[in-house]
């Protein structure tokens, strides 16, 4: 479907002050000299874009930051003894400040030998900065609101991964413990208030989709009796989105809100996940797609409205755009969705501002 000036589909969906955009194609972010990248977020003011992209020889690819639709920026690694090595963004703040996680070299004081981990990153400015761990040997940052940093990591002894809050500020990272009996947790993104979601284990040996607030976990639950559900993303007004497994623990649809209603899956899908909600309540996601006769053949992304329900990405592309969108990641207030593409034969990062303001 050709999105037309007169037939401005999301603006309609919004019911805000959106003037009808003519069609345009996502944007081809490109990568750091390598043949692939990722898209995976986008901050909430539609300027800053994060995600990783692979290097020239595509050996090894490095956590990249696009502001105001310029070229992509190489925000390095973590201090390494025996370069190259590896990283990723996952989250940028309104004031532009990125997280994510990196390869790291650290030295064991007792033998001297270097060993390689992942922690977490928070960059500002032009320096990356080693967020650290639960006395563990790895964590990953996957979300950031103001200036503070949520994320899983090994506990002392790496017996267990909890999700953790990191204030940039005091340099002070807090353990947000699990669901009784629950052995580990996760915290995928944080909002404006400081509402935490994520998922943990329950003492019944399944893991639900969890928040946390002040501190204090939220059970959301298991998702229609499934064994695993988890919540991905939230916006600021304390909306939840993610995915979970069925009863029968091999479909998983995506579902929103805190009753997690189910959201479904593309035509003859058997998976989907929702990936991110912002505060026009719009969801994006990626689902599995096919046809009756051949069905879960292919990945496409998504978005989903309550007027609209989950309506496949690509079906509003141009003809002979060169793209299949895969996987959308991340929404801005304005519309501007970002993800992860095939576009002429590689896999890319794509930004794909579906709404703006013209003299339509």
């Amino acid at each position: 479907m050709y999105l037309s000036p007169k037939t401005c589909w999301l603006g309609l969906m919004l019911l805000a002050p959106f003037a009808c955009t003519a069609a345009t194609t996502p944007v081809d972010l490109g990568t750091l000299g390598g043949s692939t990248s990722s898209g995976a977020a986008i901050n909430v003011s539609d300027v800053t874009i994060v995600g990783a992209a692979n290097l020239s020889g595509d050996a090894n690819a490095h956590a990249f930051k696009q502001v105001y639709g310029g070229s992509l920026q190489d925000l390095g690694t973590l201090p390494l003894t025996n370069p190259p090595g590896n990283s990723s963004a996952a989250a940028a703040s309104l004031a532009n400040s990125v997280v994510g996680t990196s390869d790291i070299d650290i030295t064991d004081p007792d033998s001297g030998d270097v060993n390689r981990y992942q922690h977490p990153f928070y960059y500002s400015g032009s320096t990356m900065q080693d967020v650290g761990t639960l006395g563990g040997s790895l964590a990953y940052a996957n979300g950031i609101r103001i200036l503070a940093v949520v994320g899983s990591s090994l506990i002392s002894g790496d017996t267990a991964t909890h999700a953790f809050i990191y204030r940039v500020n005091t340099s002070t990272m807090t353990d947000l413990g699990t669901l009784e009996g629950g052995l580990n947790s996760y915290a995928l993104a944080i909002n404006l208030t400081g509402v935490v979601a994520g998922a943990s284990d329950s003492g019944d040996g399944t893991t639900h989709a969890v928040t946390w607030t002040g501190g204090t976990i939220r059970d959301l639950g298991n998702f229609n009796g499934g064994p695993f559900a988890q919540a991905n993303a939230i916006n600021d007004f304390g909306i939840p989105v993610g995915y979970g497994y069925l009863s029968d623990g091999m479909t998983a649809h995506a579902w929103v809100g805190n009753n997690m209603q189910d959201i479904g899956a593309l035509p003859y899908g058997s998976y989907a996940q929702a990936n991110a909600i912002n505060d026009y309540g719009i969801v994006v996601g990626s689902s599995n797609v096919g046809t009756a006769n051949n069905p879960d053949s292919d990945v496409h992304a998504f978005i989903y409205t309550t007027a609209h329900g989950m309506v496949d990405l690509n079906h509003y592309l141009p003809a002979n755009s060169g793209w299949e969108l895969q996987s959308a990641n991340s929404i801005g207030l304005n519309g501007t969705v970002v993800g992860t593409g095939i576009y002429n034969g590689e896999s890319h990062a794509f930004s794909w501002a579906l709404t703006g303001h013209t003299e339509d």
